[in-house]
């Protein structure tokens, strides 16, 4: 798994396309993922390990516009991001501190 830096982070926003769950080979769980459109890319975002987002109550769907501050990297040769914060619409879920540790 990529190590968070502070320094690599960066705001991306888009609308989500799809939102999916599976083991994840970045975080070796089952993790919750996003994809998001934003102009002409689209980036894989990990979110944090499902059991986190349902026990929170979390839920991102097709169609939402949302904004993202975290470290995108390259998987597997696709664009990919690691989520510290998702904002969509009124709320802010917050999957890291801002030294990008998690909060799982």
């Amino acid at each position: 798994m990529p190590a968070y830096s502070q320094a690599q982070e960066q705001t991306f926003s888009g609308i989500v396309q799809e939102a999916k769950e599976y083991q994840c080979p970045v975080s070796g769980t089952i993790g919750s993922h996003v994809s998001v459109k934003g102009g002409p890319e689209v980036i894989e975002v990990h979110l944090a390990p499902a059991t986190f987002l349902r026990q929170y109550e979390m839920v991102l769907r097709p169609g939402d516009k949302v904004t993202i501050t975290g470290m995108k990297f390259v998987f597997e040769g696709k664009p990919a991001m690691l989520a510290r914060t998702v904002v969509d619409g009124q709320y802010t879920f917050t999957f890291r501190n801002r030294k990008g540790r998690p909060e799982w």
